[in-house]
């Protein structure tokens, strides 16, 4: 009888069948799926069927039982608060975080995460975003009432949320949490080029006749044609960044909603040389915010933005009105 008891208690089981002793080891459920899993082996003797249980028991434990017991989310917060982000950057990781990173590993021991399941992971995700697995096409959804259609998510996508986690795990090992980022042995989907589409000549003339109209408007289009620019580079140009004598733009900084005066993406300054026609048209441009400035009883900062809707050509973060 206590004999029987023991057995009870054992973590897994091996019997005979057929002459061939049947071993399976129950390992939790899988993250993802939520399916139950299960290591299963066969052995000849009982004594190799002990030795196998054995082995699968310590399999187990190991992943189990890790450095530390602290969660994949509990890793992915503490390293958002010593990470040295940008405000842009900080809020795009903390939406990949909550949709996708928190949903499926948040209560996961970081021990158990392992390359297969990131990889896993990812491919589910290029299938369809919310991880349907191909379930409940035919249900329409209950607030919308429309029925599900997957939507994959594009390989650079992934391939952020893959960077996220590896740059994650990284002080978690440095912290002792883990012994080894797994994340470096999983293979994310290979990057993907984008094929960019220009306009034609023609199309780029057609665009400015039309933009001139309003000649600010005008003004911004063109530089973003001839510099290259991007838009928040733009929106950050300052008129002291323009030499005139030179014919210097010097590009430092970047403006978006999230955060004005940022450094710029390659966090190294560049100058870029504009033509006489850039030239004329800037000094146009100048010309006539000068003017309007004049007219309310003002001057124009040397030091104000271009591109700023302003009329005193404030940065695009200042309120309006007040002093210039």
């Amino acid at each position: 009888m206590a004999k029987q008891a023991k057995r009870s208690r054992e973590r897994g089981s091996f019997r005979e069948r057929d002459g061939v002793f049947q071993v399976r080891i129950y390992a939790g459920r899988d993250p993802i799926t939520k399916q139950r899993i299960e290591l299963t082996g066969t052995a000849t003797t009982p004594l190799e069927a002990e030795q196998l249980r054995t082995k699968f028991l310590a399999q187990v434990d190991e992943k189990r039982h890790p450095k530390s017991s602290v969660t994949v989310g509990q890793v992915l917060d503490r390293w958002m608060n010593v990470a040295d982000l940008d405000a842009s950057t900080r809020e795009r990781y903390a939406e990949i975080i909550r949709l996708y990173l928190e949903a499926t590993f948040g209560t996961l021991r970081a021990g158990e995460l392992d390359a297969e399941m990131l990889e896993r992971f990812y491919a589910r995700l290029r299938r369809c975003r919310n991880q349907c697995d191909g379930r409940g096409h035919d249900k329409a959804d209950s607030q919308s009432g429309t029925k599900h259609e997957c939507r994959p998510l594009a390989p650079n996508s992934v391939r952020k949320i893959h960077f996220v986690v590896r740059s994650a795990l990284d002080p978690a090992v440095r912290w002792n949490y883990l012994s080894v980022n797994v994340a470096e042995h999983a293979e994310p989907p290979a990057f993907q080029r984008r094929d960019p589409d220009p306009p034609s000549a023609d199309e780029a003339a057609a665009i400015l006749n039309k933009a001139w109209k309003d000649p600010d408007w005008g003004t911004l289009l063109w530089l973003a044609m001839v510099t290259g620019c991007r838009r928040g580079e733009l929106c950050a140009l300052r008129w002291t960044d323009v030499d005139f004598d030179s014919r210097i733009l010097t590009i430092a900084h970047s403006y978006s909603q999230r955060a004005a005066g940022r450094q710029i993406k390659t966090e190294q300054k560049r100058r870029i040389a504009f033509d006489e026609d850039t030239a004329q048209i800037l000094k146009a441009h100048w010309e006539r915010v000068e003017q309007r400035c004049i007219a309310l009883g003002s001057t124009l900062r040397t030091d104000g933005y271009p591109a700023s809707p302003s009329r005193w050509s404030s940065p695009p973060s200042a309120p309006t009105g007040g002093e210039p």
